[in-house]
């Protein structure tokens, strides 16, 4: 009886150590004193025409609605629209990460017009093109306003912003009121800012 209660023990034993075994097997891990592990980053900030700060919009009617980071700003009103009018900003977009990066998107909000059903229409009539400035067939968007507002909508192209101090990129936005625009749209005071987004490259 001992012999066999022995026995049994020695396998409970056995049991216990084989469990113990593969336990260990799964949380085994080990630790190298000294080693730094820091994760990368992706940030991008932008100025406006080449020089301002973008906590204002890109395309103001009027003056007063161009809320410049300096009143010393020079005016880049576009005035009233009209069918066939064409107007041509400038962003700089600087990668402020420690992580190479390329554009992905691009979306679009405005402002200055109280009735959403006009604010549609406005926009489906205002033709988009953004393309790289040193580059004028590097398009990363060719529609209409109405696509941008939807939210953040995919560019055709990526262009590299590299992770050097000062890294930036040249964009241009061109916005056209296309000719097929109507009566219902005059007089309005539109305001569009435009937004960017990048992913890790």
């Amino acid at each position: 009886m001992r012999k066999l209660l022995f026995m049994a023990a020695l396998v409970c034993l056995a049991a216990f150590l084989m469990g113990g075994a593969t336990l260990a097997w799964f949380t085994s891990q080990d630790t190298n004193e000294g080693n730094e592990f820091i994760a990368g980053t992706v940030k991008i900030t932008a100025e406006r025409n080449l020089g301002d700060p973008i906590p204002g919009p890109m395309f103001y009617t009027t003056r007063e609605q161009g809320n410049f980071s300096d009143p010393a700003w020079p005016d880049h009103a576009t005035g009233q629209w009209y069918p066939g009018k064409t107007e041509t900003r400038q962003l700089v977009v600087y990668n402020e990460g420690s992580l190479h990066v390329r554009l992905n998107g691009l979306s679009a909000e405005v402002t200055g017009i109280e009735d959403p059903t006009l604010v549609q229409d406005w926009a489906e009539k205002m033709n988009v093109k953004v393309f790289v400035s040193s580059s004028p067939g590097s398009v990363l968007f060719d529609g209409t306003l109405d696509q941008l507002l939807e939210g953040q909508y995919p560019t055709a192209a990526q262009p590299f912003i590299g992770a050097q101090a000062g890294s930036n990129l040249h964009l241009s936005f061109e916005l056209e009121m296309d000719t097929s625009a109507g009566n219902a749209l005059q007089g309005l005071e539109p305001v569009v800012a435009f937004s960017v987004y990048a992913i890790q490259a």
